[in-house]
């Protein structure tokens, strides 16, 4: 029995997936850009121009959200995994966090900052 229960247990851990990837959902996301300025805002589309599309972008994205951080404009791109999160930002010279690129971010010193900072975002060729 006791054997049974031993090979029970290894079974299961050898089954189970110790290197899940951790992902930020779009809430996670804000939150941590709260963080740093509770003044953000999320810009909604006025116009069909001014979507976001994340067909786009390589790898497509899931989502894409714009946002006024410190007065500046940041596109927000989230993906299913850091894998495609770091590909998409490499494609595109961008900052990564986890499962998000930032786009329109590189270049613009206040939110490099803002993202290294807050965000724990590394850089493309990081």
């Amino acid at each position: 029995m006791k054997r049974f229960i031993l090979i029970f247990f290894v079974v299961m851990a050898q089954s189970c997936s110790c290197n899940r990837e951790v992902t930020l959902s779009s809430a996670e996301m804000l939150k941590m850009v709260k963080q740093g300025d509770p003044e953000v805002i999320v810009v909604l589309p006025s116009s069909e121009k001014e979507v976001i599309r994340c067909s786009h972008y390589r790898p497509v994205c899931k989502r894409a959200y714009t946002a006024k951080i410190k007065d500046l404009s940041a596109i927000f791109l989230e993906y299913n995994s850091e894998k495609e999160a770091k590909s998409a930002a490499i494609l595109i010279k961008a900052y990564y966090v986890k499962n998000w690129v930032l786009d329109d971010v590189t270049g613009e010193p206040i939110l490099e900052r803002f993202v290294k900072k807050y965000l724990k975002a590394k850089n493309y060729d990081e």
